[in-house]
């Protein structure tokens, strides 16, 4: 399934508006081959990163893995987000916790190209490849007269 403009600019309108937003990077921007459109968004987009541990090659400079597995800033910064855009990954149990309810409290925007894990209950899903998203999401940050 293609995602839409419309759904790529509503993701953006939400993360505009966040007041602590986060982005969490996985394993998909790899398997996308999507390492230097990554590079690229987070540069023109300046926001804040964690990994799952799938993804903890996938850029540098994050504030850490999130999860079991995962390191106290990272996991501190994903609970305190508003709105958190998730890249390439499916959000098991291990990188959201076992109460799904509580991560899912906040606004939530999974990129992804497989569809999410029944105990995601995100605010928005987009299923494209990541890819994809750089692409059309560099195409809105790009025209100056787009507001929230």
């Amino acid at each position: 399934m293609k995602f839409t403009a419309a759904k790529t600019y509503e993701a953006w309108s939400l993360i505009a508006r966040a007041q602590s937003p986060l982005v969490v990077v996985g394993r998909g921007v790899r398997i996308a081959n999507a390492m230097e459109e990554l590079s690229a968004f987070l540069k023109q987009a300046k926001l804040p990163v964690a990994t799952t541990y799938l993804g903890k090659d996938c850029t540098c400079g994050s504030l850490g893995i999130i999860g079991i597995k995962g390191n106290k800033e990272a996991n501190e910064k994903l609970f305190s987000s508003d709105v958190v855009l998730v890249l390439g990954a499916s959000l098991p149990v291990a990188q959201i916790g076992y109460d799904p309810k509580k991560f899912f409290d906040r606004k939530v925007i999974i990129v992804n190209i497989e569809t999410p894990n029944k105990l995601c209950k995100p605010t928005l899903f987009i299923q494209a490849d990541v890819r994809e998203f750089f692409y059309e999401f560099g195409q809105i940050l790009r025209v100056p007269q787009f507001e929230p």
